[in-house]
């Protein structure tokens, strides 16, 4: 996920060139002057407001419900897992953009007396692109945790 600093970077430097270059900075606006900009400057404004559009649900996941439960990272502790709890996390943020809550918990399976951590991620989005997100996400999970580190952790998700 881009960081909207970064994906607007050079956005903003030509809006502030722009306006500390225009006559209006100097001496006020006169009627009239403030549509003359906006109209001169429509291009940059529609680049900008269309980029800011595309990152809307990314800015929306900054406000992101966190639960950890104690058993999970006392498990990832125990497993040397911390880090690779801290990566998902990271890479759940970066390819899930209208994340909404993240709960870390501890599952068992009774059968195989195997434990993880359930990374559970509650989203909202149309199952097509809730798919691409997820082939993103195990693309870049895989190819960052080896295994068997990577099946301690596990992803799974509610589409709201």
């Amino acid at each position: 996920m881009t960081t909207s600093s970064a994906c607007f970077s050079h956005l903003y430097q030509e809006i502030n060139r722009t306006i500390l270059n225009s006559p209006e900075r100097e001496r006020g606006t006169a009627p009239g002057e403030t549509d003359a900009w906006l109209k001169e400057n429509a291009v940059i404004l529609s680049d900008f407001n269309d980029n800011l559009n595309n990152l809307a649900p990314s800015l929306e996941a900054q406000s992101v419900e966190l639960v950890r439960d104690d058993a999970a990272v006392f498990f990832c502790a125990n497993q040397s897992l911390l880090r690779y709890l801290q990566l998902i996390e990271d890479l759940i943020r970066k390819h899930f953009p209208t994340v909404q809550k993240i709960s870390f918990s501890l599952d068992y399976d009774p059968e195989t007396c195997n434990e993880w951590v359930n990374a559970d991620i509650q989203i909202t989005g149309d199952i097509g692109q809730v798919i691409d997100w997820e082939d993103a996400f195990i693309k870049e999970w895989v190819s960052e945790v080896p295994y068997p580190e990577r099946d301690k952790i596990r992803l799974s998700s509610d589409i709201m």
